[in-house]
C-alpha cells in the first residue's frame, strides 16, 4: 500500500488501548486544517504484526585477533542468529525484513526459504548471512520488522551494526621501547585508528583509501593494542597479537656487492 494513503495514529503515552474487535464499524471524526470536519465509517482490521527481540547470537571468528567490545557490532563474513517473540500466532507465510536506514541493503527472511525457523506459534528463530545477503560493501546498523502474508507491515527495531575487519597479521617491535612498533596486515582501510591505550591518546589515524600494509604505532605495554573500524569509530576493540622482534637490517650480500660498480676491485 502507497504510504501517501496512510495516515499512522498513536495513542498518547500510558494511554489503554480501545476495546475492538476485527470488523467492527465504527465512526471517525476528521478535524481539517481549514476548519471543516469530517465523518467517514471506519472498518476494524487485523492488528499490524509486531515481535520483540528476544536474545541473539554473534559468530566471533577463532582467525582474527580482533576481539569487538560492542556486542551489537556483527562482522560482515560471520552469520547472526537470532530469536523473536509475536504478540499473535506467527503464520508460516509471514516474512521478517531486514535493511538498513535508506533500504539500499535489503533482504527478506521467511519459513519457505529456510531462515526462519517456528520454534511455537508464538517463537521465531532467523538466521541471517551478511555476505551472502548483502555483498562485500555492506555495512552500518541494520534493522528489521515483521510483514504478514497480505503485506502489513509492524514496526522497525534495531538489530545490528555491521561492521568489515581487518586481516591483522604480525606485530613486530624493536628492543628500543622507545621506538616505534609495526603492523602488518591486509584491508587496513577498514581501520579508522589504532592506539596503546583504550582512550585513544595518541592514536594512529588511517587516511581514507589508504591501500598499505603497515601501520606503525607506539610500542604497547602488553602483547595488545586498540583499533577502532571505520564502520563503527565510536567501539575501542582490542586486538591481540604476541609481539615479535624487529628484523635487523642485513648487510648488503656478496651477490649484489659484486653487481654494484662502485663496489669492484680496481686493477
Amino acid at each position: 500500500m502507497n504510504p501517501d494513503t496512510q495516515l499512522r495514529l498513536t495513542l498518547p503515552p500510558n494511554s489503554q488501548a480501545p476495546k475492538l474487535r476485527v470488523g467492527d464499524h465504527l465512526t471517525a471524526n476528521f478535524s481539517l486544517k481549514d476548519g471543516r470536519t469530517l465523518t467517514l465509517p471506519v472498518t476494524v482490521s487485523p492488528p499490524r504484526p509486531s515481535v520483540t527481540l528476544l536474545s541473539k547470537n554473534i559468530g566471533q571468528s577463532t582467525t582474527t585477533p580482533i576481539h569487538l567490545a560492542d556486542q551489537d557490532d556483527l562482522p560482515a563474513d560471520q552469520q547472526l542468529t537470532f530469536s523473536l517473540k509475536s504478540i499473535a500466532p506467527f503464520p508460516r507465510a509471514g516474512k521478517i525484513e531486514v535493511s538498513n536506514a535508506d533500504d539500499s541493503l535489503h533482504t527478506t527472511l521467511s519459513v519457505a526459504s529456510g531462515n526462519l525457523v517456528l520454534q511455537n506459534p508464538h517463537t521465531i528463530l532467523a538466521t541471517l548471512d551478511p555476505l551472502k545477503d548483502f555483498g562485500a560493501s555492506a555495512f552500518g546498523p541494520l534493522r528489521l520488522r515483521p510483514v504478514s502474508p497480505d503485506g502489513t507491515t509492524g514496526d522497525w527495531l534495531p538489530l545490528v551494526t555491521l561492521v568489515r575487519l581487518p586481516t591483522l597479521k604480525d606485530l613486530h617491535c624493536p628492543a628500543d621501547t622507545a621506538q616505534p612498533c609495526t603492523v602488518t596486515g591486509s584491508s587496513l582501510y577498514l581501520v579508522d585508528s589504532i592506539a596503546t591505550d583504550s582512550a585513544f591518546t595518541s592514536p594512529t589515524t588511517v587516511p581514507e583509501g589508504f591501500v598499505g600494509t603497515t601501520l606503525t604505532l607506539p610500542h604497547p605495554a602488553k602483547t595488545g593494542f586498540f583499533l577502532r573500524l571505520r564502520d563503527d569509530p565510536t567501539a575501542a576493540n582490542t586486538v591481540t597479537l604476541p609481539i615479535l622482534p624487529q628484523a635487523a637490517s642485513s648487510p648488503p650480500s656478496a651477490s649484489t656487492t659484486a653487481s654494484n660498480p662502485k663496489f669492484l676491485p680496481k686493477n
